[in-house]
């Protein structure tokens, strides 16, 4: 088989197999207050990742309240 013919085949097989992952997506209802909790995570360190995620969602219209690191989600109705 030459080598033309079985880059091909193989390229054929990969678009055949495709991708079969879904993903069904339901929108929250809007947070209480409109209030929305950022918890810090020590072990996840990108700058300037929080201070622009807090302005997307003041954006959005919610107000962002930041937890320290460690905080238990249940501390606010909705948290991130």
């Amino acid at each position: 088989m030459s080598a033309t013919r079985a880059a091909a085949l193989l390229g054929l097989a990969a678009v055949l197999a495709g991708c079969a992952i879904t993903q069904n997506v339901s929108p929250v209802a809007r947070a209480p207050g409109g209030e929305i909790c950022l918890i810090q995570n020590s072990e996840v360190v990108q700058d300037g990742f929080h201070p622009a995620l807090v302005g997307v969602l003041e954006r959005k219209g919610f107000r962002v309240r930041t937890l320290p690191d460690k905080s238990k989600p249940t501390e606010c109705p909705l948290a991130a």
